[in-house]
């Protein structure tokens, strides 16, 4: 562009580069480390110039050691904020180092590749995952079977060694203390009343050692009254004549009898092998109400809620 008047032409400016919607993206900024793990990168990088138009990126990645240097493994990213772009590469091998180059799409097609970046993957093992923590009854104690999977990507047959500590001092604390160091994937922890408990685990290995793993809680309460029986229902069936009443143990916990209570008669000891049903098809016509309690630590909790039926009249009982 140049301006014209009487005296002449001037000098024509600097040249600007328009984009429209039928030009490919520009090159994208050089991928940038975020975060990196023993088996995963969360990289961010630079929008090209023309970014509004962007439609996805595309991430390039080759192993260190590829014999063809042009082989690269894609990864698409379509969910992105349009001012900062980023995207985490999982299942990459711990201690490697890879290369990575990112390229934008829009209307017209693939834009201008990055420059490629490196980074390599931490030397570590990562942190073991999905606790769990199931409270059961072993006759003398409540006890918590805490437990978790081996580190995602680990190499198999390789030794690993498990550390877990305990916390049970409620919300907001964190004295962690250990109480297992071994092989195995599981710890029991003997419960003590009224606590609020949470674990932790990390994995060591030839490697080295992971971070902790996410922390997980449970709790141990004071009385019996958290273990009552939970869903119980009482149910006509068609015949007009059978009740059945039904519930399921407390969540996460397994009790070791039940004893019903039917229009305030408290039944005999029911065992595990009798099953979580109580049906009688002898009730009179009218309400009946029924609860449940279960045994845990060799006491008894509180009784459920109370479940009300209604008894249809017998057809086939006989008049006055």
């Amino acid at each position: 562009m140049r301006a014209i008047n009487r005296m002449g032409q001037g000098p024509s400016c600097e040249p600007v580069r328009v984009y429209t919607s039928s030009t490919a993206p520009g090159a994208p900024g050089m991928p940038r480390i975020v975060a990196v793990k023993p088996t995963s990168v969360t990289l961010r990088w630079d929008p090209p110039a023309n970014s509004s138009s962007v439609e996805m990126y595309r991430l390039e990645v080759q192993a260190e050691g590829v014999v063809d240097g042009s082989k690269y493994v894609t990864s698409d990213v379509v969910s992105f904020q349009p001012s900062d772009p980023r995207a985490e590469l999982s299942n990459l091998r711990h201690a490697s180092t890879y290369r990575v180059r990112v390229v934008a799409r829009n209307k017209a097609g693939f834009g201008e590749r990055s420059q490629v970046g490196c980074f390599r993957t931490d030397s570590g093992i990562a942190a073991p995952t999905r606790l769990q923590a199931t409270v059961g009854d072993d006759g003398a104690n409540l006890v918590a079977t805490c437990s978790w999977e081996r580190p995602e990507g680990a190499p198999p047959g390789t030794a690993i060694m498990y550390h877990m500590e305990v916390d049970d001092g409620g919300e907001g604390s964190a004295d962690f203390a250990e109480v297992y160091q071994g092989p195995a994937t599981e710890c029991n922890l003997v419960l003590k009343p009224g606590r609020s408990y949470k674990f932790r685990a990390r994995a060591v290995s030839a490697q080295g050692s992971s971070q902790w793993s996410v922390i997980k809680g449970f709790s141990r309460g004071a009385g019996p009254a958290l273990y009552v029986p939970e869903g119980v229902r009482g149910t006509v069936m068609d015949d007009g004549r059978t009740a059945v009443f039904s519930w399921g143990p407390p969540s996460g916990l397994v009790m070791t009898a039940y004893q019903v209570k039917l229009d305030l008669q408290e039944g005999k000891k029911r065992r595990l092998e009798d099953g979580l049903e109580y049906v009688r098809d002898d009730l009179s016509e009218g309400v009946h109400r029924f609860q449940v309690r279960g045994m845990l630590s060799n006491k008894w909790s509180d009784w459920s809620r109370e479940v009300i039926i209604t008894m249809p009249p017998n057809p086939n009982a006989e008049g006055p």
